[in-house]
């Protein structure tokens, strides 16, 4: 459905019950009436222009200069808080687009709660508005007018300038607004005057109050699907974020895992190797210290001649209770020692003794008492 316009003849902003407002539905030169329900099924996922009436909101206009008018929805709220009755932080201000050489603004404001409770109507109706205007505005080319509908005279001075009063208080509006009855023409609200609502909202004669977080609702095949899809869109979006964060952390938490890593071997190697500078290529320096420990040319290395005796011993069940904490061999001495811990003195003296008997020279160096027994330093040599 195209160039429809819904003309909502009732305050809707202010209703309690908004499907229940009187309304006029234009299409192509044709007109409906009935309740804004009763098109709910009609109006479903088509393109709707929606006019409101005068008395739910306030027509006004702004002088601005070139400047303030770049910046018009910042400036509006201070330039008319003290004629309006209600805060400006609970007020919709719409305006017309600046242009060159124009320095008076009308002004549309109205309840700003109340304006975006009707666009959730529409959207929950599936109605695709792509506009809301002011009834006043569009029939600005007949002011001035007092146009008479349901015992209700609507006065519109100018586009900025309209008042709907009962039918009965029209001479004291008259009269307390200062105006001039005769210059005024009577209608009374015909067909002739609804469709020329659609005619001036095709001439772009109003002001549209859909934009900035109320934007005209689109009907296009892209924004149709977005409003399928933006639901799970949103949460798949979610669930990507909230696993790229774990991801994140989880490969910081691996990057600080292998650097501990990497410091640690680096320490042991220089535990190992004391008179080593301090390592670059970890893996490949340690090779190749061990292939040096191995062999030193001559056959078996004097390491190997030391290691083997000394982890046979420290292996065997009768020495399952010492426990060794750290071993350095001094190349230049041809020595191993390391530190040992062992519940009682004697055990450290009996491993001392089957070192000898295997052709070990073994000192006992320093030894301290611990919490959990005797802590000793073996030096171990081959017996010349």
């Amino acid at each position: 459905m195209t160039n429809t316009v819904l003309y909502i003849t009732e305050p809707i902003l202010s209703a309690d019950d908004i499907g229940t407002q009187h309304c006029y539905l234009i299409h192509n030169g044709e007109i409906e009436e009935g309740e804004l329900s009763s098109f709910a099924a009609h109006l479903q996922q088509q393109a709707v222009k929606v006019v409101l009436s005068a008395a739910d909101t306030t027509l006004t206009q702004v002088t601005l200069n070139r400047k303030q008018a770049r910046h018009m929805q910042a400036v509006l709220p201070f330039v008319l808080e003290e004629s309006l009755l209600a805060s400006p932080e609970n007020l919709w201000f719409s305006y017309q687009t600046p242009r060159r050489g124009v320095s008076l603004y009308p002004v549309v404001v109205c309840n700003q709660s109340a304006l975006k409770r009707l666009y959730t109507y529409f959207q929950q109706q599936q109605w695709y508005v792509t506009g809301i205007y002011v009834d006043a505005q569009l029939w600005q080319q007949r002011a001035p007018v007092m146009i008479t509908a349901a015992s209700k005279v609507l006065i519109i001075q100018s586009a900025y300038e309209a008042l709907i009063v009962d039918e009965s208080q029209v001479d004291d509006a008259i009269r307390a607004l200062e105006l001039d009855s005769d210059g005024f023409s009577t209608q009374t609200l015909s067909e002739e005057l609804v469709l020329e609502l659609e005619q001036a909202i095709a001439q772009q004669q109003g002001i549209n109050l859909l934009h900035g977080e109320l934007p005209p609702m689109s009907t296009s095949a892209q924004q149709l699907l977005w409003q399928e899809w933006r639901s799970l869109v949103y949460f798949a979006a979610t669930v990507l974020v909230a696993v790229w964060g774990l991801l994140y952390v989880q490969t910081y938490q691996y990057q600080q895992a292998a650097k501990e890593a990497q410091q640690q071997a680096v320490a042991l190697y220089q535990t190992l190797f004391p008179q080593a500078s301090r390592p670059q290529l970890l893996q490949r320096e340690f090779e190749n210290q061990l292939r040096r420990l191995q062999s030193d040319g001559r056959g078996e290395s004097a390491f190997v001649s030391l290691m083997t005796p000394v982890a046979t011993q420290l292996s065997d069940q009768e020495f399952e209770r010492l426990q060794p904490l750290r071993f350095q061999f001094d190349e230049r001495e041809s020595s191993l020692s390391f530190d040992i811990t062992a519940p009682e003195f004697a055990q450290i003296e009996k491993l001392r003794s089957m070192l000898h008997e295997q052709g070990m020279k073994v000192s006992i160096g320093n030894s301290r008492s611990a919490d959990n027994g005797v802590t000793a330093r073996l030096k171990v040599e081959l017996a010349t």
